[in-house]
């Protein structure tokens, strides 16, 4: 699926796509259509030469997406360690419960607060190093020192979210911390 507001240009006969830019060229039916919100995204509108791809923009960024039950749309601790690559026993120290627990009960509303700090975490990593799970994941259980040489995983298992949340909102601003 194409970026939000990409467009793709015919090539001759054979149905092939180029990628292009908007084109300006939207006929008036089309407009109207726009308007009217009757052509929703993942929907194609045609004009004369150009096929624009209308896709949905990224609400879910401030998320991550695949860490949620999708029946309840709680944050499913299971489902946030395999999305992350955080082991059970890491999930299990950190939320304060057993692995046992946490299998039976992923979604339980005790452990939502700081399942939720956790993505809020996650997310602000992503945004500063270049969005790579990759470079969170070292970032994570790398030692720093700003928390004594210890990694800031290891601070979360303790308990010591506010250190690490301290830790991000002054990379983010820039300040030492």
């Amino acid at each position: 699926m194409k970026a939000y507001g990409q467009s793709a240009k015919r090539s001759g006969a054979t149905g092939a796509f180029k990628t292009g830019k908007v084109s300006e060229s939207v006929t008036q039916e089309g407009r109207k259509k726009l308007k009217d919100r009757s052509l929703l995204p993942g929907k194609v509108l045609l004009n004369e030469t150009t096929v624009h791809i209308i896709s949905t923009p990224n609400f879910l960024k401030h998320t991550v997406k695949a860490a949620h039950d999708p029946t309840s749309g709680l944050i499913d601790a299971k489902r946030f360690a395999q999305a992350t690559g955080f082991t059970l026993a890491e999930m299990s120290h950190i939320l304060e419960r057993t692995m046992r627990g946490i299998t039976k009960n992923p979604t339980a509303p005790k452990i939502q607060d700081k399942l939720n700090r956790l993505v809020v975490l996650w997310i602000s990593l992503l945004d500063l190093l270049d969005r790579s799970d990759e470079n969170v994941r070292i970032w994570l259980r790398a030692p720093h020192p700003d928390l004594g040489y210890r990694s800031p995983i290891s601070c979360l298992e303790k308990g010591q979210f506010t250190v690490v949340e301290s830790l991000v909102d002054s990379m983010e601003t820039g300040q030492s911390a």
